[in-house]
């Protein structure tokens, strides 16, 4: 899947930028670090930063298996099932 890259803005609901939103809908769709930087033309170690950053703005406990945390609540707020 190809992610057309973004300016860095943010979005009103939970304050992601567009490029954070970018990770996030791989991240939902169970897309490991490696396939997100090769989607977005990214390093690993960057997509490694903007995975923390969104735990972190969205309250994920990254002690208890947050990619599961961050598909179920992307998935919640845009209407997916």
């Amino acid at each position: 899947m190809m992610v057309r890259p973004r300016l860095e803005r943010r979005s009103k609901d939970n304050h992601l930028t567009a490029r954070e939103i970018d990770v996030l809908k791989l991240l939902a769709r169970g897309y490991h670090n490696c396939a997100i930087a090769d989607a977005l033309f990214l390093s690993p170690g960057t997509v490694k930063i903007y995975v923390s950053r969104i735990y972190e703005k969205m309250g994920i406990d990254t002690k208890q298996n947050p990619r599961v945390a961050v598909a179920l609540r992307f998935a919640h707020k845009s209407g997916e099932p």
